[in-house]
């Protein structure tokens, strides 16, 4: 019998895009930030970034019994803050190295690199200026 996968739903609400599965929970049990040096996203650049950060977390963080990732950007002064974590549907609790891990998924230079020139890629030409 195969595992039916969850649908991932994306919404906006101001200048916040949050990603996740449909029908979870939106709450932090896990949580990590950082910022990227990116103008605000439409839909499409969005979407792509999101799935792209949400697949990183999830590669790392599979073994987490009951785990659920999400991903939140919002659009701010220095860029582009990414919030990601999930919720542990489980009930567990999160501990110090499930946090690490997070941390250095989302803090990673060569992940967050990837993930700002695969980004600047999808942009209309006039936003693709030059890192901060």
């Amino acid at each position: 019998m195969t595992q039916r996968l969850p649908r991932w739903h994306l919404s906006h609400s101001g200048g916040t895009w949050r990603y996740g599965a449909r029908g979870a929970p939106w709450r932090w049990d896990l949580c990590a930030q950082t910022y990227l040096p990116l103008p605000p996203l439409g839909r499409g650049p969005a979407g792509w970034l999101c799935q792209q950060i949400r697949q990183d977390v999830w590669r790392a963080l599979q073994g987490v019994r009951g785990f659920s990732p999400m991903v939140e950007l919002c659009a701010d002064q220095t860029g582009l803050r990414v919030m990601a974590g999930g919720v542990l549907r489980s009930g567990g609790a999160v501990t110090q190295r499930t946090q690490t891990q997070l941390d250095t998924v989302l803090n990673a230079p060569g992940r967050k690199a990837r993930w700002t020139a695969q980004t600047r890629r999808s942009l209309p030409d006039g936003h693709k200026s030059p890192a901060p």
